[in-house]
């Protein structure tokens, strides 16, 4: 049986981002400082799942319990903190609401440190204030594919140092245009194939980035390679890809590993489904009239596997036997073989 590679099987890789409110509490048996903090319930992220690389607004709300405003706050904080991986290059914060009692709410994005800032007033003159705040941070972009920890900072006596650490959500971003995405170094790529999301891989550029791959070892060494966009890489000679390691610097370790694609085993069992009887190289009485193909490759977290039958002149009879060629991870094809003449299939 012949085989190739297609790009049927779609897998994406996952960004979790925790957001957190990083800080600590006066020590025991200290009175909070005006303002202070001493929790913070009803922590939530929207969406739950954003797609990599694409522009997305991202919603937070938490209350701050047991703040102290008996003598007046002005320029209390929340802060969240963002890695690389989220560019705030145009993003906005938008939607500000902080209550019930504060004034003169607003947020600011600082890309360059990674932080939406939300900050505000509060001279209620109230020792035990639970204070819901809200922020939207529109036109924020993931950029990477992987796990990443993001924090937050909650300073409600706006004395520069947070009070109370928290989780308050998380956001699952999906490289969903991409084939499939790979994590972990160094990842198996399979010369060939396309739409590779390579954001998850130390050292590899963001969304919406090229990237140069450096030959280190096997047939590529000396020899670089080139993909247009990270996010969807074509693992192709035309992008000089040969077998062999790559790293993302000329000086780096090896981050990807580029093998031929190959069918490792087939096995032909007489009738509609698999069994482990393998005629394979063998012969069948005309009585048969379907064949069950399964195959073993060194791709399946790649691609499927596509089935091609010849007969004894050498023509290609695959669509006179089967609607569907291609065998997907763990599944089969099966064969009408019925009208077939006698002699060697292939």
């Amino acid at each position: 049986m012949g085989s190739d590679t297609t790009m049927t099987a779609r897998r994406v890789a996952t960004t979790v981002f925790v957001l957190l409110v990083a800080a600590a509490v006066g020590g025991f048996g200290v009175t909070p400082a005006s303002g202070a903090a001493t929790g913070v319930t009803g922590a939530a992220v929207t969406p739950s799942t954003v797609t990599t690389g694409d522009t997305t607004t991202v919603s937070v709300s938490l209350t701050v319990e047991g703040v102290d405003a008996s003598d007046g706050t002005t320029g209390g904080s929340v802060t969240l903190s963002v890695p690389d991986a989220v560019d705030l290059t145009d993003a906005r914060a938008t939607n500000v609401a902080v209550g019930p009692n504060a004034s003169g709410d607003s947020g600011t994005v600082d890309a360059d440190a990674g932080t939406v800032t939300v900050t505000w007033d509060d001279d209620a003159g109230t020792a035990d204030e639970r204070l819901s705040v809200a922020v939207d941070v529109e036109d924020a972009v993931v950029t990477r594919t992987g796990d990443s920890s993001v924090t937050a900072a909650v300073d409600a006596d706006a004395t520069g140092g947070a009070e109370v650490t928290t989780t308050v959500g998380t956001v699952t971003a999906v490289a969903s245009g991409s084939d499939r995405s790979v994590t972990g170094t160094p990842a198996t790529l399979y010369l060939g194939e396309r739409g590779v999301d390579l954001t998850g891989l130390d050292g590899v550029n963001p969304a919406g980035e090229s990237q140069r791959l450096y030959g280190v070892s096997g047939d590529a060494e000396g020899s670089p390679a080139r993909v247009a966009y990270t996010l969807a890489a074509d693992v192709t000679a035309a992008n000089g890809f040969v077998t062999g390691g790559y790293a993302a610097t000329a000086s780096g370790d090896t981050v990807v590993s580029v093998v031929r694609p190959r069918v490792t085993e087939v096995t032909l069992s007489p009738g509609s489904t698999p069994s482990s009887v393998d005629v394979a190289n063998g012969s069948v009485p005309q009585s048969v009239s379907q064949l069950t193909v399964t195959a073993e490759r060194n791709f399946a977290d790649a691609e499927n596997a596509t089935v091609t039958v010849e007969d004894a002149d050498g023509l290609d009879v695959t669509a006179q036997v089967t609607d569907s060629p291609t065998i997907a991870t763990g599944e089969s094809v099966t064969l009408d073989v019925s009208d077939l003449d006698a002699g060697d299939t292939t």
